[in-house]
């Protein structure tokens, strides 16, 4: 009979028993080589003590630009406001026709400013070498238009004025409508225009045309309160310009 470590293993697998064994052995050695030791401890976190926080820059920043203008740099006194051109224009130029008037007071009212232009006489203008137009009031704007003997009685009538003293200066003259008393031309807006006088001292100055002559009886109407400006005449419209238009003076129609 031979000996029992020659019969086979049940099963008839001996290496599959090998294997298990081997497993368990690794497992133990790796079991007992993590096991800690009588003198080892485990590793601990100790906690660092808080990061105190930087300070940004920027409200440090804004904090010094915003101190700036109140602790530094003064306060600027506020810009006084600019006076409207017109009103440098028109205040004095109103004062003067006034200062004008008191001086020409006691000048005798018999003497004409220029001869043609006598105050209380009725007249006609026509702009120089167009004796066939005549300067005229139509919807209470100064213009001229063609008009003669033949025109309509309407038309001929907007085109006479009376000649009047200055308004604001006694030197010169003013124009009342004769089919509208109390009805002056004057400028507005550089425009001439038949308005109302309203006894303002800027209407008396706005009303009020100084004739200046040119030779061979014509003659620039000079504005006083702008006098480096005439009556002009722009197609058939009448304005206030630096170049002027010569009239003549006409009988009325």
């Amino acid at each position: 009979m031979p000996p029992p470590a020659d019969r086979p293993l049940v099963g008839g697998r001996p290496g599959a028993a090998l294997v298990a064994l081997a497993l368990l052995a690794v497992a133990g050695a790796v079991a007992i080589a993590l096991m800690p030791g009588p003198g080892s401890q485990r590793a601990q976190f100790v906690p660092m003590p808080p990061i105190p926080p930087v300070p940004d820059a920027a409200p440090r920043a804004s904090a010094t630009t915003s101190a700036a203008p109140s602790a530094t740099r003064p306060a600027r006194p506020p810009i006084e406001p600019v006076a409207d051109e017109s009103e440098q224009v028109t205040a004095p130029r109103t004062r003067a026709p006034s200062t004008g008037t008191g001086t020409s007071t006691p000048k005798p009212s018999s003497k004409p400013p220029v001869a043609g232009f006598v105050a209380g006489t009725t007249i006609g203008l026509s702009p120089a070498g167009d004796p066939g137009s005549r300067v005229r009031h139509h919807d209470f704007r100064g213009r001229v238009d063609r008009i003669d003997a033949r025109s309509p009685a309407g038309d001929r009538a907007d085109s006479r004025f009376r000649v009047r003293r200055g308004a604001a200066d006694a030197r010169c003259v003013s124009f009342e409508a004769v089919n509208l008393p109390g009805f002056f031309l004057r400028h507005r807006n550089f425009e001439l225009r038949l308005e109302r006088f309203d006894g303002t001292p800027l209407f008396a100055a706005d009303s009020t045309f100084c004739p200046a002559s040119r030779g061979g009886g014509i003659y620039a109407l000079r504005s006083v309160n702008y006098p480096d400006r005439y009556i002009s005449r722009y197609q058939s419209s009448l304005y206030l310009a630096p170049i002027a238009t010569g009239f003549t003076v006409r009988p009325p129609l």
